[in-house]
């Protein structure tokens, strides 16, 4: 809620399992207590630290409890190495929210989906220079919170150091 007393116990977990370039996730995370779980917020960007932390939401509000699934391919596996593609799916639910201390949202849900798609050149004189197109859809039902769309080019280049 953001003011207040902090009373929030987080548990989760994320299980991976990867085979000939696919890699399979699932994972299942409980945030009990009256509060959000507590974390920094240096503006929009701020990082919780947590398997549910997505492009658009953290999942990590009063009572929720989220479930998530993952799927990733690195195409190196059939011959075009630097192209990976990948999605996640969470869903969460049991959501309490409180504004100046009223409770706004009892048992709301909300759920995200991101999908990834990114190269990095391999060879010849742009080495290493790398793209990324991230597109996460969110839609909930939380008091005073609006769906969104988002999508996000990255540019990067990495230099190596030795």
């Amino acid at each position: 809620n953001g003011k207040g007393k902090v009373d929030n116990n987080l548990i989760s977990g994320l299980f991976l399992y990867t085979v000939e370039g696919h890699t399979f996730g699932g994972g299942y995370q409980v945030s009990n207590g009256s509060s959000d779980f507590p974390f920094l917020n240096q503006g929009d960007g701020a990082s919780a630290y947590i398997p549910t932390d997505m492009q658009i939401s953290k999942f990590a509000r009063a009572g929720e409890r989220t479930w998530q699934a993952r799927y990733s391919y690195d195409f190196a596996k059939v011959g075009v190495p630097g192209l990976t593609a990948g999605a996640v799916y969470l869903r969460g639910d049991n959501i309490d929210t409180y504004s100046g201390g009223k409770q706004t949202s009892n048992g709301a849900s909300e759920w995200e989906r991101d999908i990834t798609v990114a190269y990095v050149i391999q060879e010849g004189a742009l080495k290493n220079l790398g793209f990324m197109w991230k597109n996460a859809m969110w839609r909930n039902d939380i008091a005073s919170q609006r769906d969104q769309d988002e999508n996000r080019l990255i540019v990067s280049y990495s230099i190596p150091l030795l």
